[in-house]
């Protein structure tokens, strides 16, 4: 017996649909078999965080380790650590090779490399700045008291060959022209054959700028002068006796063109002695 059965294209699309349903609700219930029906995606414990991920995440909200909070997302900004959550506040620690990188308690200090102690930062290790550096001084000026900034940098010259180094001129104005001066030390190595590897110095010795005008004041001698064109004035020179290395307000001292020709600082070397002998100037706020 034949039989034969007469299926219009809308009735197949309709089986077909329902048979589609039916597939992926059976295959939903069977993936979350032991939880509730309605949860479609993964839990923390189903996804295998031993993978790597390549690419991006995106997160907006808090991540959690089970029922605290580690982390909260919100656009631009990260908070770690202490976010708010009811077991309390927490510190931060950040670990490299199963040390400890950076440290941060709940007081909010920072150790790089150790726990810190009573400091707002406290490093375990040494600590190169390439760049200024500044420290707050407390100042009271007639019974009213105030703080002014302190730059430890420190202006290292040496001149080696007959002639003249113009000093920075910004240096010397961001060193000396504030409320404490800078400090002036001059040197002079392998500056005499019969003492070979020895060093002679000046100093230190207070120099200050006039903040209004070119004029210059040190504690040396009690000198002053004014740093101005065609107005050549040594500070200070060295060894005493034979002086071969100076530090003076002139520009330009020696060879063509010679004299005063600019305002400005420089360190000198005569050509004096030895031919090792080196000037050296060190110039600390």
């Amino acid at each position: 017996m034949e039989i034969k059965v007469n299926i219009t294209k809308r009735y197949f699309y309709s089986i077909l649909g329902i048979l589609l349903i039916i597939l992926v609700v059976l295959s939903v219930t069977a993936f979350n078999s032991g939880g509730p029906a309605s949860n479609f995606g993964h839990s923390v414990d189903e996804v295998d965080w031993s993978k790597t991920i390549i690419g991006n995440i995106a997160v907006t909200g808090k991540i959690s380790a089970g029922t605290q909070d580690i982390a909260i997302v919100n656009g631009l900004d990260i908070t770690l650590g202490d976010v708010g959550s009811s077991d309390g506040p927490r510190g931060l620690k950040l670990y490299s090779n199963s040390n400890p990188a950076i440290v941060i308690p709940t007081n909010g200090n920072v150790g790089i490399g150790t726990t810190p102690g009573p400091y707002k930062l406290d490093v375990q290790g040494d600590i190169r700045v390439r760049g200024n550096t500044y420290f707050e001084a407390t100042s009271n000026i007639d019974g009213a008291p105030g703080t002014y900034l302190v730059n430890n940098r420190r202006y290292h010259v040496e001149k080696t060959t007959t002639g003249t180094f113009p000093l920075d001129a910004n240096v010397m104005n961001e060193f000396c022209k504030d409320e404490d001066g800078c400090t002036i030390t001059l040197a002079a190595k392998d500056w005499s054959g019969a003492s070979p590897g020895l060093t002679t110095s000046l100093g230190p010795f207070k120099l200050f700028l006039s903040t209004t005008t070119n004029g210059w004041k040190t504690s040396y001698l009690d000198l002053d002068g004014t740093d101005s064109v065609n107005g050549i004035q040594n500070i200070v020179t060295i060894p005493a006796g034979s002086p071969s290395c100076y530090f003076s307000d002139a520009e330009i001292y020696s060879g063509a063109g010679a004299g005063d020709n600019a305002v400005g600082f420089s360190l000198y070397d005569n050509g004096a002695g030895p031919a090792i002998k080196r000037c050296i100037l060190d110039i600390e706020d």
